[in-house]
């Protein structure tokens, strides 16, 4: 059975992954007060809408990607992490696979739904003890209320893809509809994964920011997007330091 406690071990966690261009983002908290968000400079952004240098605000805060299987949170979140340089990347249903020793539609085969749910509800548990990482997560996760009290003490961000463009890529993924233990033995894959995400889609609607995912996006278009929306987030709700020499000087 997969009852009882799960340890992570070191092994399962993805090499932290570096690129010239942090999105902005440095994460040492003396160098961080009141640096401006970096969108808000045109010499700071590139002709495209890109980043050109790193303004750094996000400190250790972990960032963990939402959403419906198919809209590409794993490729997102390597992609992410690449960008943002000292942090480094879980993909939640992979740590799963190597803890069991079997794979997810394996799980479900042998001992159902709610199993998996446990464990993915453990496995969370685990990564939230880690610090400057960028989380792709189970697309159920958001089903479980402990999850999210775990998942907002950092930055939520769902990637949100109409059900037609789901169902298209996963079907171009290696095993296609059959990995998916879900919609395998569904006759109306869209249907089905459409009735799935109306059933959740109160809860991605938590997050702290929504990234719509259309056809013509690349991996590093959307990653662009997240990055953005982080910015313009942290703007609007700035940390909590900040918020108390705010608060200190208006008295």
């Amino acid at each position: 059975g997969t009852s009882g406690f799960i340890s992570l071990k070191a092994s399962t966690r993805t090499t932290f992954l570096t690129q010239r261009f942090a999105g902005g983002f440095v994460y040492d908290e003396t160098q961080v007060k009141d640096l401006p968000n970096p969108y808000s400079n045109p010499d700071h952004v590139h002709p495209n809408g890109t980043l050109k240098v790193d303004g750094g605000r996000l400190l250790e805060v972990n960032v963990y990607l939402v959403g419906m299987m198919g809209t590409g949170k794993t490729a997102v979140a390597t992609s992410l992490a690449r960008r943002m340089q000292v942090y480094g990347m879980f993909d939640m249903d992979d740590v799963i696979e190597r803890v069991i020793n079997m794979t997810i539609p394996e799980l479900f085969e042998k001992e159902g739904e709610e199993a998996f749910r446990d464990v993915e509800e453990q496995i969370l548990g685990e990564i939230f003890a880690y610090t400057k990482v960028v989380v792709s997560t189970g697309g159920g996760v958001v089903e479980r209320k402990v999850n999210w009290q775990k998942m907002m003490t950092g930055m939520v961000v769902w990637l949100d893809a109409e059900p037609e463009l789901i169902v298209e890529r996963l079907k171009k993924q290696e095993g296609g509809l059959e990995n998916r233990p879900l919609v395998a033995s569904s006759e109306d894959p869209v249907e089905t994964i459409g009735e799935l995400l109306e059933k959740r889609r109160y809860m991605y609607q938590q997050a702290d920011c929504r990234i719509k995912i259309l056809p013509e996006m690349s991996v590093e278009d959307v990653t662009e997007r997240v990055i953005k929306a982080l910015h313009f987030h942290i703007d609007i709700n700035p940390p909590a330091w900040k918020q108390g020499a705010t608060q200190a000087g208006a008295g």
